[in-house]
């Protein structure tokens, strides 16, 4: 596995904001830093956190146009990415970074203040509650998911948040001709549609899917029942 440094990844990118550089060096080491006092995350070196969560979550961005104003949501953030990482190299976005791990969310609202992160917050809520409360629902313009769980669970979790015209970004070596014919129908049944041309370049490092009509009411349902249903999908049921 070869591993890129968030110096290397700037400089072959053509970015050249050093003060954006030096804060996501000062996150990767507050992850590492936290890494060695609970299970934060799996990777251990600083060379990996960099390369693999801060680089990573990185990349699909480049060059894209990020609006000032874009409201986001990061489903199942664990050490706060890619939300943190997102919001420090778009410091004109405002987010919200949702899991159910207090130990995370403790982690990540440290984080937060110590960096004088302001455009973003963390939530500890289920995400499956979360999308049904008014607050967030239909709220964001953007959701972002990586190694959250299975598409299809994805999929329903995310939806309700997003308004319609809005965009949901799986980080996934899929392509949606590899996704199950079930998977889109149920993207379809939750307002959702494989994006336009226009969201190439993102494709190119993951799913797109773009709101395109209101979530019903149903959606989303209790996360076991969910599962089950995902789980039927992936068994060719």
């Amino acid at each position: 596995m070869e591993l890129v440094t968030i110096e290397e990844w700037a400089a072959a990118a053509g970015f050249q904001d050093n003060e954006i550089v030096s804060k996501l060096k000062q996150y990767a080491a507050k992850v590492s830093e936290a890494s060695g006092m609970f299970n934060l995350t799996g990777f251990k070196t600083i060379e990996q956190i960099e390369s693999e969560l801060v680089v990573k979550s990185l990349v699909p961005f480049v060059g894209e146009n990020v609006p000032r104003g874009t409201k986001f949501a990061d489903l199942g953030t664990g050490a706060g990415v890619p939300g943190i990482p997102f919001a420090i190299c778009f410091p004109g976005v405002e987010g919200v970074l949702f899991d159910s791990n207090g130990k995370k969310i403790d982690f990540i609202n440290r984080t937060l203040g110590e960096l004088k992160i302001d455009n973003v917050s963390a939530s500890k809520v289920r995400i499956e509650e979360a999308g049904r409360q008014n607050i967030f629902r239909g709220e964001f313009d953007l959701v972002l998911s990586r190694a959250f769980a299975e598409v299809y669970v994805v999929l329903e979790m995310a939806a309700p948040f997003l308004k319609v015209t809005g965009r949901l970004f799986v980080y996934s070596k899929l392509t949606f001709d590899e996704l199950p014919s079930g998977v889109i129908k149920h993207a379809v049944r939750l307002g959702l549609e494989p994006a336009s041309e226009n969201a190439a370049n993102l494709s190119r490092h993951g799913l797109v899917f773009e709101k395109v009509k209101k979530t019903p009411g149903l959606y989303p349902r209790r996360y076991p029942i969910i599962k089950r249903d995902s789980e039927a999908f992936l068994a060719g049921k």
